[in-house]
């Protein structure tokens, strides 16, 4: 089991782009998973660390609305349906983060040899 988590963990970051590829793209089946791999191709660790960051940063704002909804209204109804709407309202800025670093990935595999890298800075 173990063995697997770090290739998942790789594979996931090669594919982290496919979704942005095939709408925003029109590329389709195999070809949106190679595209996504190339984008991140020699920009893994940078991408792995803010997706890492996005989670980080997520879950801990989860995790505060969740105990100060348990310590204010207890466990129950009340305090799932307030994670709830936290949620719904969190996961558009974790979309648009990926989003915006799609873009970011995009522009530094097209950029001229002698403009910096945006992703790296």
């Amino acid at each position: 089991f173990i063995l697997f988590i770090i290739p998942a963990i790789i594979v996931g970051v090669w594919l982290c782009f496919t979704y942005f590829i095939l709408v925003l793209e029109g590329t389709r089946g195999m070809d949106a998973l190679k595209a996504s791999k190339e984008y991140v191709r020699g920009l893994w660790f940078p991408v792995f660390i803010r997706l890492v960051a996005l989670i980080v940063a997520v879950m801990l704002f989860m995790m505060i609305v969740t105990i100060v909804s348990e310590i204010i209204f207890g466990k129950g109804d009340i305090t799932d349906m307030l994670t709830t709407i936290v949620n719904l309202i969190i996961s558009p800025f974790s979309l648009v983060y990926a989003y915006h670093l799609y873009l970011d990935v995009k522009r530094a595999k097209h950029r001229p040899s002698h403009e910096p890298d945006p992703v790296l800075a």
